[in-house]
């Protein structure tokens, strides 16, 4: 299933002129998320830095929960057949 995430607006701050040009953000996400997965669940992060010092992290979450997928009998069946022929060598 596809999997929806939300994070907050960040909190205003006050930055001095020259620290405007030097802010940069980093999303830190998984490459992949397992289900199950459910609303609410923090799976990553917003990180805002001037410089190399941390102003603000906001979390990422999930929006919607996802069940975990049943297995497929095809893919059972599949992988006994291949057992077995590993087994027969």
């Amino acid at each position: 299933g596809t999997v929806s995430l939300t994070a907050s607006c960040p909190q205003s701050m006050i930055l001095l002129n020259e620290e405007k040009k030097k802010i940069s953000v980093s999303l830190n996400l998984p490459t992949f998320l397992w289900a199950p997965v459910v609303s609410g669940q923090t799976v990553g992060t917003v990180v805002y830095r001037v410089d190399e010092r941390v102003i603000q992290t906001i979390p990422i979450v999930i929006k919607n929960s996802v069940a975990e997928r049943p297995q497929k009998p095809f893919f059972k069946k599949w992988l006994e057949y291949i057992i077995l022929l590993i087994e027969k060598m």
